[in-house]
């Protein structure tokens, strides 16, 4: 059953199973759970998230690039991430992949450059609502989830609009020996924007495969139309926007190839929800 095609409201009474498949390092893993469906397709193998190492990692002061954004491109053109040495923050969407950095400035990034960690795929919206009237971030999450048929699988969403105020961050870039993320994240630069056009790009990961591979829930980061103005968004109040929202079953993580990544004992400090 294809979860891309499931959504609260559209009325099917049917009882399918779904499989929910996790690729992870070579490792297949299969479960199954029943949903109410509608117009279910045979397959959902070309609809997967791709992860670039995991939250443990860069938890735990694992900052060196080592997939490119080529690498990136070909397993998703929509999503978000870290680059090489946490310098800044990653916004990727129609294809194209931009890096914000501390001292404000947002720039296309080239194919050969690096990244230390990201969350991305080919974006296919099964499903679109508006939001009419204004409503902050923390409201607009718990819309979201009550709109989701289930919160066990993951969700790309791409939040189109007017923003009345974003507040955001942008990353420090670290050098080595690294410090650790707590104190590259007490760091960060945090600014604001008001009466903005943009996009939110992000997920939402289901809690239980969190912290240890992702951001627990929802993680979005902000990119203004006129690319002046990105990040990971803290706080937000939307004015008006459409909402487009990409479900998937299938995770597939690729972990680093790297002395740094084999050598860490992955106990960095868990660090909350976006």
């Amino acid at each position: 059953m294809d979860i891309r095609k499931v959504f609260v409201g559209d009325g099917s009474k049917k009882r399918k199973k779904l499989k929910g498949i996790l690729l992870l390092s070579g490792l297949t893993l299969v479960g199954a759970v029943t949903l109410s469906a509608f117009s279910v397709p045979n397959s959902v193998s070309d609809d997967v998230v791709f992860q670039a190492s995991t939250a443990d990692a860069l938890y735990s002061s694992v900052f060196d690039g080592y997939i490119t954004y080529g690498k990136l491109k070909r397993n998703g053109d929509f999503g978000l991430g870290a680059p090489d040495h946490i310098d800044g923050e990653i916004m990727a969407i129609d294809g194209k992949y931009y890096q914000s950095k501390t001292d404000g400035t947002v720039r296309e990034t080239d194919d050969a450059e690096t990244v230390s960690w990201a969350t991305v795929k080919f974006f296919k919206p099964e499903k679109s609502f508006d939001i009419l009237q204004p409503i902050d971030c923390e409201d607009f999450k718990a819309t979201l989830d009550k709109k989701l048929p289930t919160v066990n699988v993951f969700y790309a969403i791409k939040v189109v609009g007017v923003f009345d105020s974003v507040q955001y961050q942008n990353f420090p870039r670290m050098e080595k020996p690294y410090a650790s993320f707590s104190e590259g994240l007490a760091n960060a630069v945090n600014e604001e924007v008001n009466d903005v056009e943009g996009t939110f790009m992000g997920f939402r990961f289901p809690e239980k495969t969190a912290p240890d591979l992702n951001v627990p829930q929802y993680h979005l980061h902000l990119l203004t139309n006129d690319k002046q103005n990105a990040g990971h968004i803290n706080t937000c109040k939307i004015r008006r926007a459409r909402v487009y929202i990409d479900a998937a079953s299938q995770l597939k993580v690729d972990l680093p190839n790297t002395l740094p990544y084999y050598q860490s004992p992955l106990d960095g400090e868990v660090i909350g929800s976006g």
